[in-house]
């Protein structure tokens, strides 16, 4: 170890012997003064006004990120002391942290005695996808894939992909803005066809030709929500049920019961539209489409044992293993289908209830943004644990990259949709 001066000029004294050496002996933390200082150089490199940092870990290489943790929370900040991103967090305040020496891994322990090790090098970054329309969460149908704008002329149809944002035509129809009701449009998967819900009525287009393609029928109360995989029926609620319609006869070929005004209810399909879940009743049920059968029910659980306060949100994961609820009070519980077992997160998580399972389903992704940052928290879909999260800067001062929806790709990648029409696709994997 080098040697280096016994006095520097400037550096804050502490009535306390709250000091933390990196392990090269090269960097100093005063955890008092909240400030690192460069004892080769003998200047300071930053300071912190979160007075919850408390402790610090650095691994001493040169220009490396040091990790600190922070009441209940570990930390990854950079030599100026800043947030790049949380690592994980605890019920119980952080008592002890410390990192390997080559920075790929931090252990932190809580006054309870529990013990989490952290890597620093699971996730990998995004990349920005075209929006050259720049669509926006407001301009999405109720698949979450398809969105559309009227005009004068008519209406403009889109999808969005893992690559980004793609037209499929348009129209002869004007619409109102995309709502989650009896008026909107829904695309198929392949993009050639679309169900154009209006006034009571569903009607099938040809996006190529944008012409009307079939008769015009009568369906009051019907709420499209995807078509399924065959391109050929339609999902969609009624105020009792859930129906699969034909586009060819338009004919009702199977209903499944689902409340659809109970507060308690929700619904969701996977990314390849196979898979249903619904939540009612006190109950999530998995439903899978079978081209010969239809929808076959393939899981039935009671959410009494994680069920706390009424309205849920609820994802399906892409190879569809897993199904995950949110309550209104913010506690996500993950269903393992084949199992029918639950595991309940140990904390509530904070944010909006916009969620997501990455490429190996290893982890639920979940939007926790706030006015200032967009977060993106990770859980450990197995244990409901925390396993760090991403914290996403806007743009700039007047625009809202605020993340809004989370849309799992048929790759099992995840992109992330901003308030202000940013795309990113992020690969999220466990290994």
């Amino acid at each position: 170890m080098a040697a280096f001066a016994n006095k520097i000029p400037g550096l804050p004294r502490q009535e306390t012997a709250q000091a933390t050496l990196s392990a090269d002996g090269s960097k100093v933390y005063l955890g008092e003064k909240h400030e690192l200082w460069d004892l080769r150089k003998g200047r300071r490199l930053g300071g912190t006004d979160n007075k919850d940092v408390g402790m610090m870990a650095m691994h001493g290489a040169q220009g490396g990120a040091v990790y600190a943790a922070s009441s209940r929370g570990v930390g990854v900040y950079d030599a100026a002391l800043r947030r790049q991103r949380v690592l994980g967090s605890f019920t119980w305040p952080v008592s002890s942290i410390s990192v390997s020496g080559d920075g790929r891994w931090v252990a932190a322990g809580s006054q309870d005695g529990a013990v989490s090790l952290f890597s620093t090098t699971s996730f990998q970054a995004g990349v920005p996808l075209p929006n050259g329309p720049k669509i926006k969460p407001a301009d999405l149908a109720p698949d979450d894939r398809t969105a559309f704008r009227t005009g004068k002329s008519g209406t403009e149809v889109w999808t969005i992909t893992g690559e980004g944002v793609r037209r499929l035509g348009r129209v002869p129809l004007r619409l109102a803005t995309p709502s989650r009701g009896e008026d909107t449009l829904i695309a198929s998967a392949d993009g050639t066809h679309a169900v154009v819900a209006q006034e009571g009525a569903l009607s099938l287009w040809d996006l190529r030709t944008g012409r009307r393609v079939g008769r015009l029928t009568s369906r009051a109360g019907f709420e499209p929500l995807a078509f399924l995989p065959d391109g050929i029926h339609v999902l969609g609620t009624t105020k009792d049920n859930v129906q699969v319609v034909s586009t060819k006869s338009w004919d009702i070929l199977q209903s499944v019961p689902f409340p659809r005004e109970d507060i308690g209810m929700a619904v969701s399909l996977s990314a390849d539209r196979t898979t249903l879940s619904l939540v009612a009743d006190e109950k999530l049920t998995v439903w899978r489409w079978e081209p010969e059968e239809g929808l076959k029910q393939v899981q039935k659980v009671s959410i009494k044992p994680v069920w706390t306060m009424y309205g849920h949100d609820v994802v399906v994961s892409a190879k569809v293993e897993r199904v995950a609820v949110i309550n209104h009070d913010r506690l996500i519980s993950v269903l393992d289908v084949s199992t029918g077992k639950f595991v309940q997160s140990t904390s509530a998580s904070s944010g909006e209830a916009v969620l997501a399972f990455s490429s190996d389903t290893a982890f639920l992704v979940q939007n926790t943004g706030s006015e200032k940052n967009s977060d993106l928290q990770f859980r450990d879909a197995a244990t409901g644990e925390s396993r760090g999260a991403w914290t996403l800067a806007k743009q700039g001062a007047d625009r809202d990259s605020t993340i809004r929806l989370l849309l799992t790709n048929d790759d099992g990648t995840v992109t992330a949709f901003g308030m202000d029409g940013s795309l990113v696709r992020r690969i999220l994997a466990g290994s």
